[in-house]
């Protein structure tokens, strides 16, 4: 009998064993998920710990980048008006000279001015930003490009024109003219003046002129990197509106309509800009009922743009923000949100 009621007991054992087993398994599966549960959102939490840190970081970076892009902006501007100047004053001694009218100290002072010219130096921040290992922090594609096609290529070229200008002044023969005397730099001592050499002198006639082309060149690059800036200044603020919003990661290309009005006896309308490089015959417009049209499929992002028609470059005058481009009209800026 003995052995009958061990294995009565036995039997129960196993049945509180077999009954313990699945809620300790349960519980620990349950404390398996609550820790690796655990585990995903303290991951989670410090990935967004870092990328909050990131994104301050960049923040604080393309704000910097910002002011001292708006620096050289004003400093490129005012180099415009001075080579405008230049070419303009140009010009007018060489009215002197051709039509040989009376020499007076005004002249002598457009003879002074012309004879000089100033060089571009960007803020030194703005070099070290892009210099800067922080520089990688930038996701957006087109403000690396922009920031490479503005400094890297506009500006440098500019400054080795402008060196190459300076040092072709420094060859030319510059008298400081009054109306008595004349300095002769070569001779660096002061003769009587005699004007009617003066007018006649085709040296100082191909000066003048070799110095009103320079100085349309260097205008031309000079308002060419302008452009380059402005869209790149709206690229950094666009960037900062996203970063501080939270959407920055949607980089889902939109559909977008161009317009044109009017033009409807044209046979080719065409778009080009940015976003084809502008390339006048990569993007053809549908005629429609009040114009031209075109669908296009765009990265959120600024671009700029100008129309062909039957291949005529024209300006949008359906959009009033433009900035003056180096061929004296009008690219179109279009936002893309």
């Amino acid at each position: 009998m003995k052995p009958a009621k061990h294995n009565r007991q036995s039997s129960g054992m196993e049945q509180m064993f077999q009954f313990a087993r699945p809620i300790d398994l349960l519980t620990v599966l349950v404390h398996l998920t609550l820790i690796t549960t655990g585990a995903f959102i303290a991951l989670f939490l410090t990935n967004l710990h870092e990328e909050k840190k990131k994104n301050e970081k960049e923040v604080v970076m393309l704000e910097q980048l910002h002011q001292n892009l708006m620096v050289d902006q004003q400093g490129l501007q005012s180099l415009v008006q001075y080579r405008k100047g230049l070419i303009r004053d140009s010009r007018a001694v060489k009215k002197f000279l051709v039509l040989q009218l009376p020499w007076n100290d005004s002249i002598s002072n457009l003879i002074f001015h012309i004879s000089g010219t100033n060089l571009f130096f960007p803020h030194i921040g703005t070099f070290e930003s892009l210099k800067s290992t922080g520089i990688d922090l930038i996701q957006n594609p087109d403000i690396r490009f922009g920031l490479f096609s503005t400094y890297e290529e506009n500006i440098k070229s500019l400054h080795a024109t402008e060196s190459n200008y300076a040092e072709l002044l420094n060859h030319f023969w510059i008298p400081l003219i009054s109306d008595h005397l004349m300095l002769d730099s070569s001779l660096a001592f002061l003769t009587p003046v005699d004007f009617e050499s003066v007018k006649k002198n085709t040296r100082m006639l191909n000066m003048v002129s070799v110095i009103a082309i320079e100085n349309d060149g260097l205008l031309t690059q000079t308002m060419h990197s302008l452009v380059d800036m402005s869209i790149l200044l709206k690229q950094i603020e666009f960037e900062l509106e996203r970063i501080k919003s939270g959407n920055r990661n949607d980089i889902a290309p939109r559909k977008t309509r161009m317009v044109l009005i009017g033009y409807r006896d044209a046979k080719v309308v065409t778009v080009a800009g940015t976003f084809n490089q502008w390339e006048p015959n990569a993007d053809s417009m549908v005629r429609s009922n009040n114009g031209w049209y075109l669908d296009l499929l765009l990265a959120p992002g600024w671009y700029m743009y100008r129309f062909t028609v039957d291949g005529v470059w024209i300006d949008d005058p359906g959009n009033t923000e433009t900035v003056l481009n180096e061929f004296h009209s009008y690219n179109s800026f279009l936002k893309v949100e």
